[in-house]
């Protein structure tokens, strides 16, 4: 078993919020290769949160809709980011993966 932090993102959503969403879900992904697994779910959400705002200059809301020009690959909401995909959907699945990968593994969630 894969055991770096990457494994969290192998799983991805079936639906996306913004074109942009996949591109910083690829980029967190490529990011935690390598990387120890955490003993916590509330160092994952830091993690991802302040990533979205590294990348995007804002803080992770709801109601953010941050443009990342690098995630601009065509297409009408092409380079943004979705809060609402991040802090629902998005935080979710990869909370998600992230139980089923310390469920029965000897890591303490």
């Amino acid at each position: 078993m894969k055991d770096d932090l990457s494994i969290l993102f192998e799983e991805t959503p079936k639906q996306w919020g913004l074109r942009g969403d996949p591109y910083l879900w690829e980029e967190l992904r490529k990011e935690c290769v390598g990387k120890a697994f955490p003993y916590s779910a509330d160092a994952i959400v830091e993690m991802v949160c302040l990533k979205f705002e590294a990348v995007a200059g804002v803080p992770l809301t709801w109601d953010a809709r941050p443009y990342v020009a690098e995630y601009a690959h065509g297409g009408m909401s092409s380079g943004h980011l979705s809060g609402l995909f991040w802090l629902g959907r998005g935080m979710a699945k990869i909370l998600q993966n992230y139980y089923a990968a310390t469920e029965g593994s000897g890591r303490i969630p």
